[in-house]
Order: structure tokens, then C-alpha cells, then sequence
């Protein structure tokens, strides 16, 4: 299939990034997103705990929390995913397939109530399209969401045009540098 053999490549070449590069890209990054006007406008965001050779959200998260901005993360709940507000990094645990997430005890937010969600993902593409590994939960999440979406990636993971299926959901906007 050739969203698999996208995935694979893109997934390659982010394992190959030297750590001390994926570091400074995510920083560069983070300091485009939090000047972006949705950022700025925003009361409540929603972020993704980063696997580790992600563009890491840590910073963002830090500023938002700063500013007073509410900070939700999903949870995986059988084949959905569930907001729940933190207060900090402490508030994650290792969770569903080794990423980490908030715990049941967490308060559970509306998706309606969050203005702008990062999106995690394997490739994007210019318009906004981008593939996952695979499972559904982000396209399932999103659909009928009516914030912002903003994708993160390093360059290697910016393809020209991604192939798209009638349930992809399309994002508002990828950073990548």
C-alpha cells in the first residue's frame, strides 16, 4: 500500500535525525506556534506526549501554562481518545502503546471546548493532509471538530502530495522547519 511505504520512509529518516537536531528544530518549531494568531487567540489547547524522535511539545506546553492557557492531552480509551486537562509534565504516565498520557483521574474536557489541537503524525503534506501510523484515533477524533488543527513536523516528514482516503481528516495548517 503506499501509505505504508510513505510511512515507512518518513519514519526512517525521522529515526535518522541526530537528537541534538531534532532538539533545536522542535524549539525553532515551538517559537513559530506559539507566535501563530491561533495560538495566540486560543484559551485552550490540546497537545500530544511526543515519542521521542517527534517534534517535541514541551516548550509549547510550558508557555501555554505560563499565559494561563488550559492544557489538555488524550487519552486512549478503546478506539477513541479522551481530553483531559494537566497542570504539568508530572500529570502524564506511560500509557496506551508506550506514549504517555493522563491518567483516569485527570478532568475530562469536551473536544468542543478546545480552540486548537496539535496533531501528531508520520508525513504531511502542504495542504494539510498527513498520515498516522495508521489506527484512525486522530481522524476519528477530528471529525466534526470545529477548532483549529495545526500538524508538527520536521522537514523530512513534509512529502509534495500525500495520497488521501475519504476519512482523512484534513489539518488547518503544518508547521515544519
Amino acid at each position: 500500500m503506499i501509505k505504508d511505504k510513505i510511512r515507512e520512509e518518513a519514519l526512517d529518516k525521522r529515526r535518522s535525525l541526530p537528537p541534538w537536531e531534532r532538539e533545536e528544530v522542535s524549539i525553532r518549531i515551538s517559537g513559530e506556534v506559539t507566535n501563530l494568531p491561533e495560538y495566540k487567540n486560543a484559551s485552550s489547547i490540546g497537545l500530544y506526549a511526543p515519542k521521542f524522535d517527534e517534534v517535541s511539545i514541551w516548550a509549547i506546553m510550558e508557555k501555554a501554562l505560563n499565559e494561563g492557557k488550559l492544557v489538555s492531552f488524550p487519552q486512549v480509551k478503546g478506539k477513541s481518545l479522551v481530553w483531559r486537562v494537566v497542570g504539568d509534565r508530572n500529570s502524564l504516565r506511560q500509557g496506551s502503546f508506550g506514549l504517555f498520557e493522563p491518567t483516569d483521574s485527570s478532568p475530562q474536557i469536551s473536544l468542543t471546548l478546545l480552540d486548537i489541537i496539535f496533531v501528531p503524525g508520520v508525513a504531511f503534506d502542504g495542504d494539510g493532509n498527513r498520515i498516522g501510523f495508521g489506527k484512525g484515533y486522530y481522524d476519528r477524533t477530528l471529525k466534526g471538530y470545529g477548532g483549529r488543527t495545526v500538524g508538527l513536523a520536521f522537514g523530512c516528514q513534509m512529502f509534495e502530495n500525500l495520497p488521501v482516503d475519504k476519512w482523512d481528516i484534513k489539518l488547518d495548517r503544518v508547521v515544519s522547519s
